[in-house]
């Protein structure tokens, strides 16, 4: 799904940031927050190491 403002467009690599702001905003975390805990669960999911 799009983020808003930008329907009918393709999501891009380029958006992340902007999506972890606003997980961030929702959660009243910080952006480092979820980055951290995104890194976590992928590296979880596919078995490597983020260190």
């Amino acid at each position: 799904m799009p983020l808003s403002g930008y329907q009918g467009m393709r999501n891009e690599p380029c958006r992340v940031a902007e999506v972890c702001s606003v997980v961030a905003t929702l959660r009243g975390q910080t952006e480092e927050q979820v980055a951290a805990q995104s890194s976590d669960t992928a590296a979880t999911l596919f078995g490597f190491s983020c260190t």
